[in-house]
């Protein structure tokens, strides 16, 4: 009887690991943001409508576990152009000349910004040290470009996150299975 449920269990067992296999082998890797974050393009964007000055803002969007917005290229300021449409409203930047050596810096990389679309007449160093996504107004879909404010003045802002990775793995159990998400460093 004892040989029986060996060979029972034995065969269990390889049955398991071949499941186990398959469904290894079929994972995916996906990229999602957090709830109530949305993707536009390679980031993760929450607007926040409650007006802040600059340092509130940044820290508001670090207590999310994200960074004040930043841009790189064309492409990344029109999809916020489409995006920010909607809201139709001025945001801060993580963009600023805090350091006061004549150049601005994204304060949520640290690195020098080298991609600056100014407003038209900007910058206006005289202005402030912060820089504002400003919207033109006079146009029926608005155009966004940046603007240098003072840091003290009261803006919405525009949090941003990379979106996470994550694999849906199948959860084995002695009676059931189940469907879990983990994050993928």
């Amino acid at each position: 009887m004892l040989c029986h449920q060996l060979a029972a269990f034995t065969i269990l067992s390889l049955a398991l690991i071949k499941l186990h296999l398959v469904v290894v082998s079929s994972q995916s890797v996906a990229a999602s943001c957090d709830t109530e974050f949305t993707q536009v393009g390679d980031k993760c964007v929450l607007h926040e409508s409650n007006a802040q000055n600059w340092f509130e803002a940044y820290r508001n969007c670090r207590s999310k576990g994200a960074r004040l917005l930043t841009l790189d290229n064309d492409s990344q300021l029109e999809q916020i152009n489409n995006w920010l449409n909607e809201y139709r409203s001025d945001v801060w930047t993580s963009g600023n000349n805090l350091s006061n050596k004549g150049a601005y810096y994204w304060q949520s990389t640290g690195k020098l910004a080298s991609y600056l679309p100014w407003s038209t007449g900007q910058p206006q160093a005289a202005n402030g040290d912060c820089l504002l996504l400003l919207a033109d107004h006079s146009l029926l879909v608005l155009d966004y470009r940046l603007a240098v404010e003072n840091c003290s003045t009261l803006a919405p802002y525009i949090c941003e996150q990379e979106p996470r990775a994550f694999e849906t793995r199948v959860c084995l159990k002695p009676t059931a299975f189940d469907t879990a998400q983990v994050v993928v460093n």
